[in-house]
């Protein structure tokens, strides 16, 4: 298996140098020129992403979201897919894609080193995303900026790139700075590394999220492994992930994120037994499971 940037995978698929090749769906562009490029290679598109999907929220009980053109046309030159979740097969046969496979694998996880918590200390919260809009951060800030009391005792981080969405990274830090409450409480990371996030996992008091649509919700799911417990917006495979016996809670806005987190930050006892349910319900999901699945249906 070689790992490809997307100019030398046009070389690659020349050369004919693999019989398969997946096209990861951050690069959807390129699909079309790929095929092109090969008309009769075996060419399959690991679908985690779909910006349409991301705008339509990821209801399945709603109508099908309608595609891109751009998605069109790349779902199009695909002979194959690989998802990460029920829920993501579930939206490629709504949106149609024939009688084209489309294998799903639940990623594995790598369980976040856990530290010793003070009792003492203040409650630390954790966002672990990318800022952009489809992660809802700006909206959660506004919301906490309304709600927030001057005795609230909490630290919140939001580790993730800022440089994707720079516009609305930059909105999310004016709102940050302007409100002093905030100010004192908030702090944007930017981009770390996989050890870096698991490390901050590791310490939290509490995952919080308020994205939009998970394809799947590989923090939501280190979150389980870790026994940290989430608070969570409702959106694709969400759900999956959050269980209220395990300490979790799944709200239906950005606005229903920030009530329960300022909840469980006032009510000390209640946070603790979500904390302690959610290391009695522990999910670890191992990489060789991962590949396993993959070949058992390849």
């Amino acid at each position: 298996m070689r790992q490809l940037e997307v100019d030398l995978a046009f070389a690659a698929l020349i050369e004919g140098a693999a019989d398969v090749h997946w096209v990861d769906s951050l690069y959807l562009d390129a699909m079309p020129a790929l095929r092109a490029q090969a008309p009769d290679a075996r060419l399959n598109l690991v679908v985690h992403y779909l910006p349409s999907l991301v705008s339509h929220g990821g209801d399945l009980a709603g109508p099908a979201h309608e595609t891109t053109a751009t998605e069109r046309q790349a779902l199009d030159a695909a002979g194959a897919f690989l998802v990460t979740s029920q829920y993501m097969r579930r939206e490629l046969l709504r949106i149609s894609v024939g009688e084209r496979p489309v294998f799903c694998v639940e990623p594995g996880v790598t369980v976040a080193p856990l530290h010793r918590r003070f009792a003492n200390a203040s409650p630390h919260l954790l966002m672990l995303c990318n800022v952009t809009e489809g992660k809802g951060v700006l909206e959660l800030l506004s919301a906490l900026a309304e709600r927030v009391r001057a005795d609230d005792a909490f630290r919140l981080e939001i580790a993730g790139r800022l440089d994707i969405s720079q516009r609305y990274a930059e909105r999310c830090a004016a709102m940050i700075a302007s409100h002093s409450e905030l100010d004192r409480r908030v702090h944007l990371l930017g981009g770390v590394t996989h050890h870096q996030a698991l490390a901050l996992l590791g310490r939290a008091d509490l995952l919080v999220s308020a994205s939009r649509m998970e394809s799947y919700g590989m923090a939501l799911s280190e979150a389980r492994a870790a026994g940290v417990p989430i608070v969570a917006r409702v959106g694709g495979h969400a759900a999956a992930h959050v269980d209220a016996e395990a300490g979790g809670s799944l709200v239906a806005d950005e606005s229903g994120v920030t009530a329960r987190l300022l909840e469980l930050v006032r009510e000390p006892k209640l946070l603790a037994e979500c904390q302690k349910r959610a290391r009695a319900s522990r999910l670890v999901r191992s990489w060789d499971d991962a590949a396993a699945d993959l070949l058992a249906q390849l």
